[in-house]
């Protein structure tokens, strides 16, 4: 049977073996991100999570625009054997997060122009 590997996987083994090298590129700060960083990143998602009741099988939402925390978050939370549940910003309306009160969610993360959407969702997660 084939190793099965997640994208956190390979982010570690593109850093080992690449560390230094672009991992991404921040148009809007003419800057990158190394494959080092992204993994130093990660860890320290995925090490807050863990210190805060994350882990495996439990569910993050997230509420952000593409971006590198976003990415920070994809692959901290596969480190720790979690799932994520990526918002659209575009919705809109009290009926726009039903579908999050159908999953079970430990955290929301959000940047703090959403956390208005999330308060007036009336959505708890549970500790």
């Amino acid at each position: 049977m084939p190793e099965t590997r997640n994208w956190a996987a390979m982010l570690e083994e593109q850093a080992a073996n690449r560390g230094d090298h672009p991992f991404l590129y921040l148009i809007d700060q003419d800057q990158y991100i190394s494959y080092n960083e992204m993994d130093k990143n990660a860890n320290r998602i995925g090490n807050y999570l863990l210190a805060n009741g994350g882990g495996p099988g439990k569910g993050i939402a997230t509420l952000m625009e593409n971006s590198s925390q976003f990415l920070d978050i994809f692959f901290g939370i596969q480190k720790i054997g979690m799932y994520i549940n990526p918002v659209n910003t575009e919705l809109r309306g009290e009926g726009s997060f039903t579908l999050l009160t159908i999953v079970t969610l430990s955290f929301w993360l959000s940047i703090p122009t959403y956390l208005i959407c999330i308060r007036r969702s009336k959505i708890t997660c549970p500790r």
